[in-house]
């Protein structure tokens, strides 16, 4: 009996870990993860985000469909990294292009994360809590509304960002 209660238990963690199958439904780029121009962090079979070589940084999905972009092809640019400090930040060596400006939301050690079932893009602090939403993605529900007159909510922008450029 117990022989076969050890194979059961061998052959379901076979199953669900050993299969080769990527359960994973994001994409993550943590505090001080940095993409040089034409490199890229991938999930196999979901997608990729990839620092361009024409200075945009974009979200494809595993068929090559773009479905998120800071739009700043055609700048130059020699970086992207994920700070320390919760931002996202696009520079040309040491000079800033483009930035989630969310240095400031209490986002220290936080990171990008990209969903890919609803291509949901934000910015989340290292408890998990949304920091910014960068696109809210299809099926997300919107954020709560601001919790009074001194606490304003910049608003969300509903549907994909326009891509543009690539390679």
């Amino acid at each position: 009996m117990k022989k076969t209660s050890i194979f059961t238990l061998f052959l379901l963690a076979f199953l669900l870990v050993g299969t080769g199958i990527n359960a994973q439904n994001y994409l993550r780029m943590t505090s001080g993860k940095r993409l040089d121009k034409g490199q890229k962090i991938e999930v196999a079979g979901k997608g990729y985000l990839t620092m361009q070589t024409d200075g945009n940084l974009v979200f494809y999905t595993a068929n090559n469909q773009p479905k998120w972009a800071t739009m700043t092809h055609g700048k130059a640019v020699t970086h992207c990294i994920m700070q320390a400090d919760g931002n996202l930040v696009i520079y040309n060596n040491t000079t800033p292009v483009w930035a989630s400006d969310t240095w400031n939301l209490g986002a220290n050690g936080g990171y990008l994360q990209i969903d890919f079932s609803t291509y949901k893009v934000a910015i989340y602090k290292s408890n998990g809590t949304v920091a910014k939403l960068l696109q809210q993605g299809i099926g997300t529900p919107p954020p709560p509304p601001p919790s009074g007159p001194d606490n304003p909510t910049p608003p969300v922008e509903t549907g994909p960002t326009p891509v543009g450029g690539g390679n």
